[in-house]
Protein backbone atom coordinates (compact mmCIF):
# COMPACT_ATOMS: atom_id res chain seq x y z
CA UNK A 1 0.00 0.00 0.00
CA UNK A 2 3.19 2.23 -0.27
CA UNK A 3 2.69 3.06 4.11
CA UNK A 4 5.51 2.19 5.27
CA UNK A 5 9.19 2.78 3.09
CA UNK A 6 12.53 0.99 3.76
CA UNK A 7 16.10 2.47 5.01
CA UNK A 8 16.78 1.82 1.70
CA UNK A 9 15.55 0.34 -1.61
CA UNK A 10 16.29 -3.05 -0.77
CA UNK A 11 16.01 -3.72 3.16
CA UNK A 12 13.24 -2.30 5.65
CA UNK A 13 15.11 -3.55 9.22
CA UNK A 14 12.82 -4.69 10.98
CA UNK A 15 15.07 -4.11 14.45
CA UNK A 16 15.84 -0.94 13.80
CA UNK A 17 14.89 1.71 16.49
CA UNK A 18 11.59 4.24 14.58
CA UNK A 19 11.35 7.59 15.45
CA UNK A 20 8.49 9.85 16.62
CA UNK A 21 8.41 11.28 13.55
CA UNK A 22 8.69 8.53 10.99
CA UNK A 23 5.89 6.54 13.05
CA UNK A 24 3.84 10.31 12.93
CA UNK A 25 4.48 9.72 9.17
CA UNK A 26 3.36 6.28 8.27
CA UNK A 27 0.30 7.30 10.12
CA UNK A 28 -0.78 10.47 7.84
CA UNK A 29 -0.21 8.34 4.95
CA UNK A 30 -2.21 5.73 6.29
CA UNK A 31 -4.85 8.31 6.77
CA UNK A 32 -4.53 10.16 3.65
CA UNK A 33 -3.48 13.25 5.50
CA UNK A 34 0.78 13.54 4.56
CA UNK A 35 0.07 15.98 2.06
CA UNK A 36 -1.32 18.75 4.27
CA UNK A 37 1.02 21.45 5.59
CA UNK A 38 0.37 22.33 8.98
CA UNK A 39 2.42 24.09 10.90
CA UNK A 40 3.37 22.84 14.42
CA UNK A 41 3.79 24.48 17.53
CA UNK A 42 6.19 23.00 19.38
CA UNK A 43 9.39 24.43 20.41
CA UNK A 44 11.45 22.00 19.07
CA UNK A 45 10.36 22.04 15.49
CA UNK A 46 12.20 24.33 13.34
CA UNK A 47 10.71 24.42 9.76
CA UNK A 48 14.44 22.89 8.40
CA UNK A 49 13.19 19.49 9.85
CA UNK A 50 12.34 17.18 7.56
CA UNK A 51 9.18 16.37 9.55
CA UNK A 52 7.95 20.02 9.98
CA UNK A 53 4.77 19.69 8.85
CA UNK A 54 4.13 16.06 9.82
CA UNK A 55 4.79 17.54 13.31
CA UNK A 56 1.95 20.35 12.46
CA UNK A 57 -0.36 17.51 11.00
CA UNK A 58 -0.31 14.99 13.49
CA UNK A 59 -0.78 18.15 16.36
CA UNK A 60 -3.89 19.18 14.33
CA UNK A 61 -5.36 15.93 14.35
CA UNK A 62 -4.68 15.12 18.04
CA UNK A 63 -2.49 12.20 17.08
CA UNK A 64 0.45 13.52 18.73
CA UNK A 65 0.15 16.43 21.88
CA UNK A 66 3.82 16.44 22.55
CA UNK A 67 5.42 16.78 25.97
CA UNK A 68 4.62 18.95 28.88
CA UNK A 69 7.37 21.40 27.79
CA UNK A 70 6.39 21.93 24.59
CA UNK A 71 8.09 19.54 22.50
CA UNK A 72 7.31 17.00 19.85
CA UNK A 73 10.99 14.69 20.21
CA UNK A 74 10.86 14.03 16.81
CA UNK A 75 14.10 12.26 16.49
CA UNK A 76 13.77 10.36 19.89
CA UNK A 77 13.05 6.48 19.69
CA UNK A 78 8.99 5.64 19.72
CA UNK A 79 8.20 3.44 22.59
CA UNK A 80 5.71 0.62 22.40
CA UNK A 81 3.13 2.59 24.47
CA UNK A 82 3.53 5.90 22.53
CA UNK A 83 3.15 3.19 19.29
CA UNK A 84 0.12 1.57 20.39
CA UNK A 85 -1.11 5.08 21.61
CA UNK A 86 -0.79 6.43 18.43
CA UNK A 87 -2.74 3.97 16.20
CA UNK A 88 -5.41 4.34 19.02
CA UNK A 89 -5.75 8.15 18.46
CA UNK A 90 -5.72 7.61 14.56
CA UNK A 91 -8.43 5.07 14.89
CA UNK A 92 -10.77 7.26 17.09
CA UNK A 93 -10.04 10.32 14.65
CA UNK A 94 -11.33 8.55 12.12
CA UNK A 95 -14.19 7.61 13.28
CA UNK A 96 -14.40 4.54 11.29
CA UNK A 97 -14.26 2.15 14.25
CA UNK A 98 -16.52 -0.84 14.32
CA UNK A 99 -17.73 -0.86 18.26
CA UNK A 100 -17.00 -3.51 19.82
CA UNK A 101 -19.25 -6.02 21.21
CA UNK A 102 -18.05 -6.42 24.97
CA UNK A 103 -15.48 -4.13 26.10
CA UNK A 104 -12.23 -5.48 27.94
CA UNK A 105 -12.39 -5.73 31.86
CA UNK A 106 -8.67 -6.09 32.01
CA UNK A 107 -6.13 -4.55 34.22
CA UNK A 108 -4.37 -1.40 33.05
CA UNK A 109 -2.39 -1.06 35.88
CA UNK A 110 1.07 -1.79 33.99
CA UNK A 111 0.07 0.76 31.50
CA UNK A 112 1.25 4.31 32.34
CA UNK A 113 -1.03 6.89 32.87
CA UNK A 114 -1.13 8.75 30.05
CA UNK A 115 -1.63 5.90 28.14
CA UNK A 116 -4.74 4.45 29.55
CA UNK A 117 -7.37 5.72 27.72
CA UNK A 118 -5.94 5.12 24.44
CA UNK A 119 -4.60 1.46 25.23
CA UNK A 120 -7.88 0.20 26.39
CA UNK A 121 -9.33 1.66 23.43
CA UNK A 122 -6.98 -0.18 21.51
CA UNK A 123 -7.62 -3.56 23.40
CA UNK A 124 -11.07 -2.93 23.06
CA UNK A 125 -10.61 -2.49 18.92
CA UNK A 126 -8.66 -5.20 18.23
CA UNK A 127 -5.61 -3.43 17.47
CA UNK A 128 -3.37 -4.87 20.25
CA UNK A 129 -4.71 -8.07 22.06
CA UNK A 130 -5.33 -8.63 26.02
CA UNK A 131 -2.20 -10.54 25.69
CA UNK A 132 -0.19 -8.18 24.31
CA UNK A 133 -0.09 -5.74 27.24
CA UNK A 134 2.59 -7.19 29.00
CA UNK A 135 4.27 -5.26 26.17
CA UNK A 136 3.55 -2.28 26.99
CA UNK A 137 6.19 -0.44 28.56
CA UNK A 138 8.62 3.04 27.79
CA UNK A 139 11.13 0.81 26.07
CA UNK A 140 12.10 1.86 22.65
CA UNK A 141 9.33 -0.57 19.81
CA UNK A 142 11.00 -2.00 16.56
CA UNK A 143 10.12 -0.93 13.48
CA UNK A 144 8.65 -4.62 12.59
CA UNK A 145 6.64 -4.62 15.97
CA UNK A 146 5.54 -1.14 14.83
CA UNK A 147 4.54 -2.52 11.52
CA UNK A 148 2.49 -5.03 12.91
CA UNK A 149 0.30 -2.40 15.08
CA UNK A 150 0.20 -0.55 11.94
CA UNK A 151 -0.60 -2.97 9.72
CA UNK A 152 -3.61 -4.08 12.34
CA UNK A 153 -4.84 -0.53 12.36
CA UNK A 154 -4.66 -0.55 8.83
CA UNK A 155 -6.79 -3.48 8.56
CA UNK A 156 -9.50 -1.69 10.73
CA UNK A 157 -9.50 1.29 8.75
Amino acid sequence: AGIIDGITDNEFMPEKDITRAEAAAIILRMTGKSQEKSEPVFKDVSNDKWYYNIAGTSQKYGLISGFDDGTFKGDEKLSYAEAVSLAARALRSEGTAVEPEEYSDTDFSNVPEWAKEDIKYAVDHGIITEEELGRISDDRISRGDAACIFYKLYELM
